[in-house]
């Protein structure tokens, strides 16, 4: 999840064609490669901001994004929020008195 992955990438290490690594993880997941790693991605983010111990800057590096308007806008594409709206929604979880 730390590092820039392509599906040349995979199928470089699998040892197979991007035609059937595609239908294989498509067949399993109903997603594509790139669908299901950017999902991972988000999770791991979300997790992260949960922590508290990074901020968005430092996520956004640490998960391989070139910019943090990049990855706000995938963030919000992926869950329907900004990545500060999902951290206040956390935030209100833990202490009802922020809302």
């Amino acid at each position: 999840l730390y590092i820039n992955l392509s599906l040349a990438d995979i199928c470089e290490n699998l040892g197979t064609s991007y035609s059937q690594v595609k239908k294989v993880f498509k067949a399993q997941t109903e997603k594509s490669v790139i669908e299901y790693f950017i999902q991972l991605k988000i999770e791991e983010a979300k997790r992260l901001i949960r922590e508290e111990n990074l901020n968005f800057t430092q996520i956004v590096y640490m998960l391989g994004y070139e910019s943090v308007h990049y990855f706000s806008r995938t963030f919000k594409a992926k869950t329907n929020m900004t990545p500060t709206e999902y951290s206040l929604s956390i935030q209100s979880q833990l202490d009802p008195k922020i809302n």
